[in-house]
């Protein structure tokens, strides 16, 4: 199966691949292929205890601008991925992201690769920080963790890290 979006995310309409919100919402996929184009649209969002389980999935941002690859956010959110790709090349745009209590779990030969430029913005949008740095792996936030066994990160984004955790 193959979903693509190509419209720039705002507060009132939403252009990310998946996206699940909420405590009893769950998406599962397996053999995906994700693509989205628009500014801050995530090729899979889970948010405020969603869950989303990927299998064999393959997920590219393009050089959207703050293009998340896989963006858990908020206590109890959960991504898993296996056997799957991450590719962004936006921005500010972070490969796999877990914030404020959510969870991501990567495993099984999956890869993960950033290009983007970092975007300092005094005026960044809503859910994104002033000075963003296209990281692999990135867990922000008190009681957030990334989960990664057999996997594969690529980050050739200047000042980027592979992997990084910060409060």
């Amino acid at each position: 199966s193959t979903l693509t979006t190509s419209g720039a995310n705002s507060p009132t309409t939403g252009s990310h691949g998946l996206k699940a919100k909420g405590a009893d919402s769950q998406i599962s996929a397996s053999q995906i292929s994700v693509s989205t184009k628009g500014t801050q649209a995530n090729a899979a969002r889970a948010e405020n205890g969603a869950r989303i389980d990927l299998d064999a999935a393959t997920l590219d941002t393009g050089s959207a601008v703050y293009g998340h690859g896989l963006l858990a956010t908020g206590n109890n959110s959960q991504i898993s991925l296996n056997n799957g790709s991450v590719t962004t090349a936006g921005k500010g745009a972070v490969g796999a992201w877990a914030r404020d209590g959510a969870r991501i779990q990567l495993g099984q030969g999956t890869q993960i690769s950033t290009s983007g430029a970092s975007i300092n913005n005094a005026s960044a949008p809503q859910d994104e920080k002033t000075l963003s740095i296209s990281h692999g792996l990135l867990a922000s936030g008190s009681g957030s963790r990334i989960d990664a066994a057999d996997v594969t990160v690529r980050s050739s984004a200047v000042s980027a890290s592979g992997a990084r955790a910060e409060a």
